[in-house]
């Protein structure tokens, strides 16, 4: 028959026809102590090496020794070696096979990668660019707190909470002042200005006075601011 040729341990065993037994699976019977095994290389092997009542029956001459040490067995035809390999890649699939495979090294991946972080440094920088924005718009405080400006905030930078109207006027209103005053400094050091004037009251009616310097390149910087109550 064409295919894979038979094992020769087979030649110490009869096949039974497993249905017949009203089992899944191929049968074998051993010629020496009539056990019944299943029908497997492997299993076939290992009866046959402890069976005792096996005798020197006679095998037919153009049949492999089982026992042939596998040094021996590697110098046979490579369509030989090639049917080993197979009942041995069979035996595996079947879960028969001794050999040990090695154990795959389990890759836990951490959830850090997976979670966005807001650190202490990165809030308050967060925090001073919301200020600048309320300050330079001339906007209310209370826009910090707006339900759809919480929204927005929290759809651009999950985790973060911005600042309440009481933050923005605390240390973040400090922070952008000293940066502007440096900058303008910086700015208009050596340089030639006018400058002007004007007073007027504010929202809680107390009376100022704003002073004012405006570059030759049409720039205005507001200086100082005085208050003049009880003047």
């Amino acid at each position: 028959m064409a295919g894979r040729k038979r094992d020769p341990i087979w030649v110490h065993f009869v096949e039974m026809p497993a249905a017949d037994l009203g089992k899944k699976g191929a049968r074998a019977k051993c010629k020496y102590c009539q056990k019944d095994i299943q029908g497997l290389v492997c299993r076939l092997k290992s009866h046959y090496e402890n069976c005792n009542q096996k005798g020197n029956e006679d095998v037919d001459s153009d049949t492999t020794n089982v026992n042939e040490p596998p040094q021996l067995l590697m110098h046979q035809e490579p369509s030989t070696r090639s049917n080993m390999a197979c009942a041995a890649r069979d035996n595996q699939y079947l879960g028969t096979t001794s050999t040990k495979q090695p154990k795959k090294k389990l890759c836990v991946q951490s959830v850090e990668k997976f979670i966005l972080k807001t650190t202490t440094s990165q809030k308050e920088h967060f925090n001073e660019l919301i200020a600048k924005f309320i300050f330079a718009t001339n906007s209310s405080f209370r826009l910090v707190e707006h339900p759809l400006f919480v929204q927005m905030i929290e759809g651009i930078r999950p985790g973060y909470k911005p600042p309440s109207r009481f933050d923005i006027s605390g240390k973040p209103l400090q922070a952008v002042y000293d940066i502007e005053r440096a900058a303008c400094t910086k700015y208009l050091k050596d340089k030639v200005v006018n400058m002007s004037l004007d007073g007027w009251s504010n929202i809680h009616n107390d009376p100022i006075i704003c002073t004012c310097v405006t570059t030759e390149d049409g720039e205005t910087y507001l200086t100082d601011t005085i208050d003049t109550s009880g003047n």
